[in-house]
């Protein structure tokens, strides 16, 4: 009576229901910290189970190789000093050193630290000792059971825990790292400091030392599903070699008596089973007949089965079952699972970034430093870890979120390049390496870059013939950008559009400050362009008359394009052709072959430019031959610059006879009465041509100094022409 009443006060009277004791469910062990004595034994018990089932059962192995690939299949590090010099080179020899650092010689710095993932996962822990050889830093790894020893007769104690030693007040003092034979025995135990001893491990409780296997909570269930497998596929396999069975009605008949010839056997009497070979016809007599097996196995709750200690097996981990295993899931769902699962990765970097990766780039850089292999600074150590692409379903709708939200101000583009697992630095270096191929292949082959690839927008150092440098804003906005400039600066001409209003388009839309809107939108309109008249040549008829050394060169261009057909375009075998002729060429002409010559001094350093190298002649020494070669080149030059010389005395000349005079004869001032005659298309002329003609006109270059508003008028003649 007593009990019965003392069990219905804790009833009414408890708190929770699941302290209630009940003789119908199992008792829950009695509490116990993190690290006990028994703490040794259940950790070696358990790392033998997890590593049978990794090395024999497909998919622990799997989970544990997808799970070390997606946390660090590809890892780069991007120093942040502040100093571009010194940023590459720390980067440079951290790089080197990754390739060297194992001190086995066995694997590169990645591979070591994927098997120190899957090690922790299934192993519990792991460890490395930081060692010097021939004066660098090497790292030699330690797995779990190595540390401390299986057959260790010492105690868990408050001062020993698995193989760590600890001091006063529970802190890790030495490690005890055992060799291990080939087989398998434990000598020659060495304490190593914890300053040398790098530990990973992946604690569940906040007293623990030492970690255990990932799998630990689904070991029996994994191990159950491993053993249930075999024996379904030897029920399968029995019930496959079961053909029939002959029966009577009083039960089974004497199979001796049907199918081939019988073989006593060694006791002499008849064999009772039989090999049925395909198309073979059995003969029953009355009252018997011939039943075949059936079987079912598996079945389709065994399936669900299946999954279901899957789906244990990835929760262990902290994986959802569906990125792990089951590849069919779309929409919502998978982009949730997959969400789920880059968490999980996220989470596990930052442990090794704490654990292991920032203590030893720490350590390696300033031993480096210490060393003078690297400069020192105070930011030497500042910098960040590259991690694999996140992982998604659809790349695609991602990248689309990506870029609205890099417009919006939301999100940087350092953001997206290390969500993708791209250095952003690195990967605008390679950028800008492919924009400047892009456009010496245009200069190579006299086109525009833009019709190589449209990831290099047109500018104006596309089309112009000078060297000079480029407006930032034709860089930014691509020769579409000026259009639509030239567009809206129209329709503030006309009135339709007020300079309040073009002001704040060109802020918001083609990112100018404030100062260069305003002068823009306050600028005076550009006079209105007069017929075109014919420009005077600068020299007599005669005087611009290729010399002998162009036409030998042009010559032997024609015959290089014709026997190797490569080198030059079109334009370049017109001028060969002048130039071998021996026609007087016009001024605007030379100043093309001058604009030529300087745009494509690089492809003298080309392989094949030579003679004797290999490749001779290139398609850049052919088209260099089709335009006079060297001599059309200081011919040229020699040429452009007395026409400039010519222009500058006729500009002084006009000056002094526009002089303005007072009724006493003294200068009062000078009227400017400059006529504006514009270039304009030919019949004939292609966009790039007149483009290319527009841009070094000397009127336009007069009254548009400006390359930016230059390059806007000469598009506005060609959609006008």
């Amino acid at each position: 009576m007593a009990r019965m009443i003392a069990q219905d006060r804790l009833r009414n009277f408890g708190r929770f229901d699941a302290a209630l004791e009940s003789s119908k469910r199992g008792i829950s062990r009695n509490i116990a910290g993190g690290e006990d004595t028994s703490g040794t034994a259940e950790r070696y018990k358990l790392i033998r189970a997890a590593r049978d089932l990794a090395d024999n059962f497909p998919p622990v192995r799997s989970l544990l190789l997808k799970f070390a690939t997606y946390v660090s299949g590809r890892l780069s590090y991007q120093s942040r000093t502040g100093n571009k010099d010194l940023d590459a080179q720390v980067e440079r020899y951290w790089s080197d050193w990754c390739a060297k650092c194992d001190f086995l010689r066995r694997h590169d710095f990645t591979t070591l630290l994927q098997l120190a993932v899957m090690a922790i996962l299934r192993d519990g822990d792991c460890g490395f000792v930081i060692v010097r050889e021939a004066g660098e830093l090497r790292l030699q790894s330690v797995e779990a059971d190595r540390i401390g020893s299986p057959y260790n007769r010492l105690i868990d104690s408050d001062k020993y825990i698995g193989g760590i030693m600890l001091d006063e007040y529970g802190r890790p003092e030495k490690y005890q790292i055992y060799v291990r034979t080939i087989n398998n025995q434990y000598i020659d135990s060495t304490d190593i400091d914890s300053a040398e001893f790098i530990h990973l491990f992946d604690a569940t409780r906040l007293d623990e030392y030492r970690g255990r296997s990932a799998f630990a909570t689904a070991l029996n269930a994994a191990r159950d599903l491993q053993e249930a497998l075999k024996a379904e596929i030897q029920a399968i396999k029995y019930a496959s070699y079961q053909t029939g069975v002959i029966t009577t009605e009083n039960g089974s008949a004497d199979a001796s008596d049907y199918f081939a010839t019988r073989t006593p056997n060694d006791n002499g009497q008849t064999e009772k089973l039989s090999n049925i070979d395909p198309g073979a016809i059995n003969y029953l007599s009355p009252g018997e007949k011939m039943e075949m097996f059936q079987s079912e196995r598996p079945g389709g709750a065994f399936g669900e089965f299946i999954r279901l200690v899957q789906s244990h097996i990835c929760m262990s981990v902290g994986l959802p079952y569906g990125f792990a295993f089951d590849a069919d899931k779309s929409g919502p769902m998978a982009r949730m699972e997959a969400a789920m699962a880059e968490r999980t990765f996220a989470r596990w970097r930052g442990l090794l970034e704490s654990q292991f990766l920032n203590r030893i780039k720490n350590i390696v850089l300033l031993d480096a430093a210490a060393r003078g292999e690297i400069d020192d600074s105070e930011f030497l150590l500042d910098g960040r870890w590259c991690w694999p692409a996140k992982v998604s379903i659809d790349y695609g709708r991602e990248a689309t979120a990506d870029i609205a939200l890099w417009k919006a101000g939301l999100k940087t583009a350092g953001q997206i390049y290390s969500d993708a697992g791209e250095d952003y630095e690195e990967a605008l270096r390679a950028r800008a390496k492919e924009a400047s191929m892009i456009k010496e292949l245009g200069q190579e082959f006299e086109i525009q870059a833009s019709r190589i690839s449209d990831s290099v927008p047109e500018s104006a150092i596309d089309i112009t013939t000078e060297i000079g440098e480029v407006a930032p804003l034709i860089e930014t906005i691509g020769i579409g950008g000026t259009d639509a400039l030239s567009g809206i600066l129209a329709s503030l001409g006309r009135g339709e559009l007020s300079p309040q209003q073009v002001g704040i388009i060109l802020r918001t839309v083609f990112g100018m400050d404030e100062a260069s809107a305003s002068q823009i939108t306050n600028a005076e309109p550009a006079p209105t362009p007069a017929p075109q008249q014919a420009a005077a040549s600068q020299f007599e008829d005669g005087k611009n008359k290729p010399t002998g050394g162009m036409i030998a060169e042009a010559k032997k261009g024609l015959e290089w394009r014709a026997k190797y057909n490569r080198g030059g375009t079109n334009v370049g075998v017109a001028r060969a052709r002048d130039i071998s002729n021996g026609e007087n060429l016009s001024d605007e002409t030379v100043k093309r072959m001058h604009s030529y010559f300087s745009r494509h001094e690089v492809d003298k350093k080309g392989q094949g430019f030579q003679p004797g190298e290999e490749g001779f002649p290139s398609a850049g020494r052919i088209a260099w031959a089709l335009w006079g070669g060297d001599a059309g080149q200081t011919w040229a030059a020699a040429k452009v610059e007395q026409i400039n010389r010519n222009r500058k005395l006729r500009r002084k000349t006009k000056s002094v006879a526009d002089m303005k005079r007072d009724p006493h004869g003294r200068v009062v001032g000078f009227e400017m009465k400059t006529e504006l005659v514009m270039p304009t298309p030919t019949n004939d002329e292609e966009e790039e041509d007149f483009i290319d003609r527009c841009m070094v006109d000397d009127t336009m270059k007069s009254e548009y100094p400006d390359q930016n508003q230059r390059i806007a008028v000469c598009k506005t003649q060609w959609k006008n022409k």
